[in-house]
């Protein structure tokens, strides 16, 4: 048990660290706006973080983005 514990505390602090900062934000939007409106990307990336706990998380689930996308249509 005493060997599991710390484990276990890295864990959950590794997981808290994911966050949408601004960076990631900015980096979203500059993606975005690159190739759409700034109303879609500005809703999109509402909905993301609504969605998903930070940008590395959303991206490792790209294959849900579009259910998310029609409702910014």
């Amino acid at each position: 048990m005493k060997k599991i514990f710390p484990t276990v505390t890295l864990l959950l602090f590794l997981n808290s660290c994911c966050s949408w900062n601004d960076s990631s934000k900015k980096s979203y939007l500059t993606e975005c706006e690159s190739k759409l409106s700034k109303d879609f990307c500005e809703c999109s990336l509402e909905k993301l973080m609504t969605n998903f706990d930070c940008y590395d998380d959303a991206i490792k689930h790209e294959e849900k983005f579009a259910e998310i996308f029609i409702e910014c249509n």
